[in-house]
């Protein structure tokens, strides 16, 4: 377990780890990478998170209701679920993600994402706007 509550990072690379919950809620990041880790549970929870990246990582699920996130992409990156709810997003990429097995999107709006990707997650956007599949 990795606690870190209201904690500020500045210039930190992690890499080649394996963190089965990482409890970050109320913290800052600022240009932080996290490279070729396995994250069980994230809680990013009224966090701000600035130029961070997420590469060549495993993770289960992130926590990012309440946050900001600016300039945060995922490359290489398998991404299971994202929760969360009143999140600030600008400029946050996922088209280098693996987005496959997402059940979540909520917190994930005003993101980018590839046009293969658009396809794989269209039955669960058409499932959170209501719409039936046939």
């Amino acid at each position: 377990m990795l606690r870190a509550v209201s904690s500020a990072w500045r210039e930190v690379r992690i890499a080649a780890g394996r963190v089965g919950s990482a409890e970050l809620h109320d913290s800052s990041l600022a240009s932080v990478e996290f490279v070729g880790m396995k994250l069980g549970f994230v809680n990013l929870r009224a966090s701000t998170l600035t130029d961070v990246v997420f590469r060549d990582c495993v993770i289960d699920e992130i926590d990012i209701a309440d946050a900001r996130l600016l300039r945060v992409s995922f490359p290489g990156s398998t991404v299971r679920e994202f929760a969360g709810t009143n999140t600030r997003i600008e400029d946050v990429d996922l088209r280098g993600a693996d987005l496959d097995r997402l059940e979540r999107l909520d917190g994930m709006r005003g993101a980018t994402i590839g046009g293969e990707q658009l396809f794989t997650l269209a039955p669960l956007l058409a499932a959170q706007a209501g719409y039936r599949l046939e």
